[in-house]
């Protein structure tokens, strides 16, 4: 299951995923992060990928991720930052694997230390 918000008065567009992802909610998913990307009309934007609660991805998924999700967003001038909340070590590692820019990517297990990533003082 996954869900993608834009909240353009906090400049945060937000991409919540969990339980299973394969490659066919994978293609859903890119699809409609390619709008929401676009939608943020190149104001100055961050991004957060809360992945609490997703199953480790399998087979071609994490490349998938990075190739449809990942680098068309750190593409974006306009994108700030991507703050990546994990639970798992797996996942963890799996982002890490998948990393495109390690200046403006960043992982984390703690909610707090995502918001204080997302928008530091």
């Amino acid at each position: 299951m996954w869900r993608i918000e834009h909240d353009p008065d906090r400049s945060l567009l937000e991409l919540r995923a969990l339980g299973v992802l394969g490659l066919p909610e994978l293609d859903a998913l890119a699809d409609a992060w390619a709008k929401a990307l676009a939608a943020t009309a190149s104001h100055p934007t961050v991004a957060l990928f809360d992945l609490r609660g997703l199953e480790p991805l399998e087979g071609d998924a994490i490349a998938q991720v990075r190739a449809r999700i990942k680098e068309p967003a750190l593409a974006l001038p306009n994108l700030k930052r991507l703050v990546i909340l994990v639970d798992s070590a797996i996942n963890t590692l799996q982002q890490r694997h998948a990393m495109v820019d390690p200046e403006r990517e960043l992982i984390t297990r703690d909610p707090e230390d995502a918001r204080a990533l997302l928008w530091p003082e």
